[in-house]
């Protein structure tokens, strides 16, 4: 079953884009980089969620998921989040996120406020491997990921983001299960690019997820 909506690519016919509906099942791999970055150089986040500061300096999550088989859509996506606090609670806000489906740009966005754009990407993960996106023929990002250390599987635990959805700003949920991966990798924004300014911190953790399974929305 799905819901048809009308593509917000650009001038030109509408486009009716399906896409399934909420709640979508999805599996996969996962890998991430954990920035620290002087807070003047953090990305704008919603009125209303409040990003974490010490020292003058926030926090950024950004990485790469491939989404496999047992997934309602197959996909890759790269995304950034900046750490902070909703309503007194521990939380992150997406600022930016690429995918490689029109059908999971429009419902992230129609659904939950997702700021998703179309990019190419190449995604290798296991969660180990390479990654790399291009948006509009230019190079957004690329990185690295060796895993070393496989922890045991952790039991379905909740978590998720807060999006502006119909104008007001709302936790999205997530429920999952996985394995956590410790390991060393590299995470390479073009600086001229819409993650430029994570040039401007320090990586100080990059970790990975295999095998996720997760109920969102």
């Amino acid at each position: 079953m799905s819901a048809d909506v009308r593509s917000t690519a650009g001038p030109g016919p509408v486009d009716h884009i399906a896409y399934p509906p909420a709640p979508w099942q999805l599996a996969g791999h996962a890998c991430f980089s954990v920035f620290v970055l002087p807070a003047a150089q953090l990305p704008t986040t919603p009125d209303g969620f409040e990003p974490l500061v010490i020292a003058r300096h926030g926090v950024v999550i950004a990485g790469w998921v491939e989404y496999r088989g047992g997934s309602v859509l197959e996909y890759g996506e790269l995304c950034a989040a900046v750490a902070g606090r909703f309503r007194g609670r521990p939380a992150a806000t997406v600022t930016h996120m690429w995918v490689d489906s029109e059908p999971s740009r429009e419902g992230g966005r129609a659904l939950w406020g997702y700021p998703k754009e179309l990019a190419e990407l190449d995604l290798r993960l296991s969660p180990g491997g390479s990654a790399a996106a291009w948006a509009a023929g230019r190079e957004v990002a690329h990185g690295t990921f060796r895993a070393r250390f496989r922890l045991p599987r952790l039991p379905r635990v909740r978590t998720g983001t807060v999006q502006v959805v119909g104008g007001r700003l709302a936790p999205i949920p997530c429920a999952g299960d996985a394995r956590p991966v410790l390991g060393r990798g590299t995470f390479s924004p073009a600086p001229d690019g819409p993650l430029g300014f994570l040039a401007t911190g320090r990586r100080v953790a990059t970790f990975g997820v295999q095998d996720f399974r997760a109920t969102f929305g």
